[in-house]
């Protein structure tokens, strides 16, 4: 059976690796509680929009880089980035804007509360499309190299 006759596959996969991935605790859970955060805050019918489902894929790539890398310094840097790709490589309206934000505050509020003041705002300066890189990396002292997706002793 082909994926479009599936449609509700592709987030309950995602949400099922990011928690897989994620240190979120209980993974039996966490999965769970991801999801339902995902669907009070956008509805089934919204998971089967194509914006929705290519920003939700972007923000899942980047948090898998910043999980499986775990480069010092740089966690404002992959947030911003996620929400940034997010928004500008999935149509760059309401539908990928509001998922950048929904999975955002979902999978802080499934690692146990309120965000920083300033990952919030790591996050709202990638969904306004200014530039990740010159904000997070060399000005924090980030290791993380997106040219080689590794981190390294010298990155500025």
């Amino acid at each position: 059976m082909k994926y479009a006759a599936m449609p509700f596959l592709f987030p309950l996969s995602v949400v099922l690796v990011l928690c897989l991935i994620t240190d979120v605790g209980d993974c039996r859970m966490g999965w769970m509680v991801f999801g339902s955060c995902i669907l009070k805050h956008m509805g089934f019918p919204a998971l089967l929009n194509k914006d929705v489902r290519c920003a939700a894929n972007e923000m899942f790539k980047i948090f898998y880089k910043m999980t499986t890398r775990k480069c010092i310094n740089c966690e404002r840097y992959f947030y911003c980035q996620s929400n940034y790709n997010a928004v500008y490589n999935c149509g760059q309206n309401f539908k990928s804007i509001h998922t950048a934000e929904v999975i955002s505050n979902c999978r802080e509020f499934l690692q146990g509360g309120t965000d920083s003041r300033a990952n919030q705002k790591a996050k709202r300066h990638g969904r306004r499309g200014w530039n990740c890189a010159r904000k997070y990396l060399c000005a924090v002292n980030c290791k993380y190299n997106p040219s080689h997706g590794t981190c390294s002793l010298s990155n500025c």
